[in-house]
């Protein structure tokens, strides 16, 4: 079977869900061809391709000019429909409204990844993602959300019901090599410093006001964040460490020396829709996990710490928890990669091909 695949993340940006299952497509024999348009900025690692092809979309530079953007979108229109010429394709699969192409006459599918309204946008681009989004999914065959929460506020702002869909969660892409009890023993600390370790983008969802006061009122130990991953916004990050992005071979690594991990967001519309890939990832490290507490993260709080939303107290009862329990995962290691095991991305590309 073949897909064409529209992604709207460039392959050599942090790895992904649309990264994952389109290689998890292809290790089950798929024919996936990963047409992306190449971002134009740093920050960028870089990502092996396994099982896929990829198509890179050259575009125009000087995309801060409307008559440039627009000569981008009709050049990325013609390179899809030209693609869609070489090959016969099954489906082309789509996963964000701004790579969709009308008239494809093609089986859809599209993965909805995220709330794409939500995201910061001026009011006319916001229009036009809904109108787009809405007129994918009148045409889609098969329509994916990444959570529950996520499907409920796209169908009932779009006013129908998909005519299939299915809710398939984030997941995780196991390392090469099984994190051991020994390998956390021997990178226990015990200094008076707490390493306090975020993976993943830096925007304007993170909560840095949050670990600030933290940072203030916590006075067991000195923190020190370290945050790993690309920031995309501008702000006063004086007294965190930003490590920048990492292959996703080394991010569990960087968990290994870290005491904590965290995922300290706050709470919006954008936020309520994620079903965290970083929390499976972050379970399997077998390290003590600090997380906002919402509805998609209540799902992992046999594993996880949970704090209120903005709250400094919350946050710090956590980190007194944690210390009570000498600094070790709220499961075991045994049984946190238990829970993981079953949460891979192969095991969601099992789900969408029993669909297909």
């Amino acid at each position: 079977m073949k897909i064409l695949y529209l992604m709207h993340v460039d392959w050599n940006w942090i790895k992904q869900r649309p990264h994952f299952i389109a290689e998890e497509l292809g290790k089950n024999g798929f024919d996936v061809d990963v047409l992306f348009i190449p971002y134009q900025k740093k920050f960028l690692v870089d990502n092996v391709a396994e099982n896929v092809s990829l198509k890179p979309i050259k575009q125009l530079r000087g995309r801060r000019f409307s008559i440039i953007r627009k000569m981008n979108s009709l050049l990325y229109k013609i390179i899809v429909k030209h693609t869609l010429k070489t090959k016969d394709y099954d489906y082309v699969y789509i996963t964000h409204p701004s790579m969709y192409v009308s008239h494809l006459n093609k089986k859809i599918i599209y993965d909805c990844m995220d709330d794409n309204a939500a995201f910061s946008m001026s009011d006319k681009k916001r229009r036009r993602i809904l109108e787009t989004e809405k007129k994918i999914i009148q045409n889609a065959d098969i329509v994916l959300f990444s959570a529950e929460y996520l499907s409920k506020i796209v169908i009932d702002r779009i006013g129908f019901v998909p005519k299939t869909y299915k809710i398939i969660n984030n997941a995780i892409k196991l390392p090469t090599v099984t994190i051991s009890e020994k390998q956390i023993i021997e990178k226990k600390r015990n200094d008076d410093n707490i390493i306090i370790t975020y993976i993943g983008t830096v925007s304007n969802w993170f909560d840095l006001e949050l670990l600030r006061n933290v940072q203030k009122k916590y006075s067991d130990k000195n923190i020190i964040y370290n945050l790993y991953g690309p920031v995309d916004y501008n702000a006063d990050f004086t007294g965190f460490n930003l490590k920048g992005p990492v292959p996703h071979e080394r991010i569990f690594d960087a968990m290994l020396e870290s005491d904590i991990l965290i995922m300290p967001f706050v709470l919006n519309d954008l936020i309520k829709s994620v079903n965290p890939v970083k929390l499976y990832e972050y379970i399997y490290s077998g390290k003590p996990i600090i997380s906002l507490e919402y509805g998609e993260t209540i799902k992992f709080s046999d594993y996880i710490y949970l704090y209120k939303p903005s709250d400094t107290d919350s946050f710090i009862n956590c980190l007194n928890e944690i210390k009570a329990n000498n600094y070790a995962g709220k499961q075991s290691l045994a049984n946190a990669q238990k829970f993981v095991y079953g949460n891979t991305w192969a095991e969601r590309a099992n789900e969408i091909i029993s669909i297909l």
